[in-house]
């Protein structure tokens, strides 16, 4: 189970996060307005999400590839101050990550997303939150776990 959950991680948070990032043809942004977009997304990401699918660009270890295929619509990301929180129940492989995010590059609905593994390396996605704030899609960008990815929110913040 130690071994599942330090070799599998960075997948889990990987597929938790977010698609589509750009900030072409935007005004000069300042520090207070990037500051106040930064926070406006992370109020709107505050609460819980459920994992709707996730399609990776190259196909995984059948293990992991069994055990996602398992935890689809049963793992839920929590966003929680600066924490990135996500849970898969199961009883041969429950999951739990804990790790810290920041949000960058914000543009409209559009922005980054970074967490860490616990080795301290960068998880990268850029994310699009829908208008009705209900969705969040996402494009993991760190190998080997880039892949696209449906959140749904699960409750309010």
């Amino acid at each position: 189970m130690r071994f599942f959950v330090s070799r599998f991680g960075p997948v889990v948070v990987a597929i938790s996060l977010a698609v589509g990032a750009s900030g072409c043809g935007q005004p000069a942004a300042t520090p207070d307005t990037i500051a106040a977009d930064i926070a406006g997304i992370n109020q709107r990401l505050q609460g819980s999400w459920r994992l709707n699918g996730y399609t990776p660009d190259v196909a995984l270890e059948p293990m992991l590839a069994m055990w996602l295929a398992g935890a689809q619509r049963s793992l839920v990301v929590r966003f929680d101050g600066g924490s990135l929180q996500a849970d898969a129940p199961g009883q041969a492989f429950a999951f739990h990550y804990d790790r810290p995010f920041t949000v960058s590059n914000v543009a409209g609905n559009n922005f980054t997303l970074t967490t860490v593994t616990q080795n301290g390396d960068p998880l990268v996605s850029y994310c699009q939150l829908d208008p009705q704030n209900q969705g969040l899609q996402f494009y993991s960008q760190t190998e080997p776990f880039r892949g696209r990815g449906v959140l749904a929110r699960t409750g309010g913040p």
